[in-house]
């Protein structure tokens, strides 16, 4: 059992549970319908995505090392860990850093919710992230934002 790349993807993973939980503390509160315009929102959702990257990488590696040793069952829980993650990583990304502090940004709102309809039309997008999007335009709309 390759020991360094278990060390290195324990690592990654330890610095990827202080990168995702740490922000947490610092999070905006979301019940407010200007959650997304708080000067926290984005490092916070920056770090926590650079945390999620990290985790993919050390479960990854994590998966790399102990592979011949674990059984289907296994495998499929590592497959779903880091499916889970990516799409995480997707979410924290492309919506909460980058999409919603922009949405009140009149051409940067518009080209927001052509793109969030492509990828809503073609599947890409969760119904939850659908969802989502209607509470903030609620929200939005009551913080007079362009909802």
């Amino acid at each position: 059992m390759p020991t360094r790349s278990i060390n290195r993807s324990g690592t990654l993973l330890i610095i990827a549970g202080i990168l995702i939980a740490g922000p947490m503390l610092f999070h905006p509160d979301d019940t407010r319908p200007d959650f997304a315009f708080q000067a926290a929102w984005v490092p916070v959702h920056v770090l926590m995505a650079f945390g999620s990257i990290a985790a993919i990488a050390g479960l990854t590696g994590l998966y790399g090392a102990l592979r011949s040793k674990i059984t289907a069952f296994g495998q499929a829980a590592f497959g779903l860990a880091i499916l889970g993650t990516v799409l995480f990583t997707g979410l924290l990304v492309f919506v909460e850093s980058t999409l919603l502090p922009v949405l009140g940004d009149g051409i940067l709102f518009g080209i927001a919710v052509i793109l969030l309809g492509i990828s809503v039309r073609f599947g890409v997008a969760h119904k939850a992230l659908e969802e989502e999007m209607k509470i903030q335009d609620e929200c939005l709309t009551h913080a007079g934002g362009h909802a």
